[in-house]
């Protein structure tokens, strides 16, 4: 993951250390490691369906 966003090894450790929200994360790391998960299949749901799932894949 670190790779594919372009951040450090360590920062995604530091990160999963933490509980609760990011807030003293900079926010390009943020966005960049959202946009890796994005382009991974991950997607954020809000509403009815708060967290995160896998996309579906589209059938072929």
């Amino acid at each position: 993951m670190a790779e594919k966003a372009g951040v450090s090894v360590e920062t995604v450790k530091r990160l999963e250390k933490l509980d609760g929200p990011l807030l003293s994360t900079k926010s390009a790391t943020l966005h960049a490691l959202e946009a890796a998960f994005r382009a991974a299949g991950v997607e954020f749901t809000n509403g009815g369906e708060p967290g995160v799932k896998l996309r579906r894949k589209d059938p072929a």
